[in-house]
């Protein structure tokens, strides 16, 4: 479950700075519901209420409740979207923006209507699914199907990238400007902006590990760790935008490099996650 627990370690860290974005931008917490969770029908399956399609609605920490619609009105919404199918099979496949897809597997929980998710106990709350990290940090989940395959991630994932296509139509290329392009770039070429956006991704992910040992060493009260999340965010989307835009018209020799960064970074993650 290496993947799935990677992609909780980044969101909860992130959640104890998930207030601010900066000293102009914020938003006001809403408090946890206190209501009482809804009763539900008894079943043969106890867990059957688990079975389906979920995907984040709100992450709790410091005390207070941020829903969806507060993290994407910070332009973080990727930082804590997740997609979750859970299958009465005892497995689960799941999608994050940032980090792709994975697929795990489930085990009951520490009660009869709970499951473990990446060793993290998962109750229902009302209509929430929650995913218990800490009595300080949680990720809520609402359901969106009763699906149980994972094509429905697909399915999700190209809806929503078409919707954005159609509002985003960029402006076509000249057919003359891609031919001059291929002709002045030949297969053992790295152009120097191809080099330093897959550099820049290797300098993100230096700054990500010591933000998290950081992260790790303090007892949540280190305010300077607001501005490291700044600085982190930034560079994630200078990185995105030169990837977005280079990506699909790399030379061989790019493509290799890119593939030799990417596998070393993966190396640093898995030595920072053990």
């Amino acid at each position: 479950m290496k993947k799935l627990s990677a992609i909780l370690i980044v969101m909860f860290l992130l959640v104890g700075c998930s207030g601010k974005k900066d000293s102009e931008t914020s938003i006001t917490p809403r408090p946890e519901s206190t209501e009482p969770a809804a009763i539900k029908p008894v079943t043969n399956d106890p867990l059957e209420q688990f079975y389906g399609t979920w995907r984040t609605s709100a992450i709790f920490g410091n005390g207070a409740r941020f829903d969806m619609e507060q993290i994407e009105a910070l332009g973080e919404r990727d930082s804590f979207d997740m997609i979750l199918v859970i299958n009465k099979d005892s497995t689960v496949a799941a999608y994050s923006p940032q980090y792709d897809h994975a697929e795990e597997e489930w085990a009951k929980g520490e009660s009869e209507d709970s499951i473990l998710l990446a060793d993290t106990n998962c109750i229902i709350e009302g209509e929430e699914l929650v995913m218990v990290i800490s009595d300080d940090e949680k990720l809520y989940m609402a359901k969106i199907s009763d699906r149980q395959d994972k094509e429905i991630i697909n399915e999700l994932i190209k809806e929503e990238s078409k919707a954005t296509v159609e509002e985003f139509e960029p402006e076509p290329v000249q057919p003359e400007t891609q031919e001059e392009i291929k002709e002045e770039t030949s297969s053992d070429t790295i152009r120097p902006e191809v080099r330093e956006a897959i550099d820049a991704y290797e300098d993100f992910v230096d700054e990500y590990i010591a933000f998290m040992e950081k992260y790790a060493e303090s007892d949540g009260t280190d305010l300077s760790l607001l501005m490291d999340y700044t600085k982190f965010m930034s560079n994630l989307t200078e990185y995105t935008d030169k990837m977005e835009a280079l990506e699909d018209d790399m030379t061989d020799a790019e493509y290799w490099y890119y593939i030799e960064v990417l596998n070393r970074c993966n190396e640093k993650m898995l030595k920072a996650a053990s």
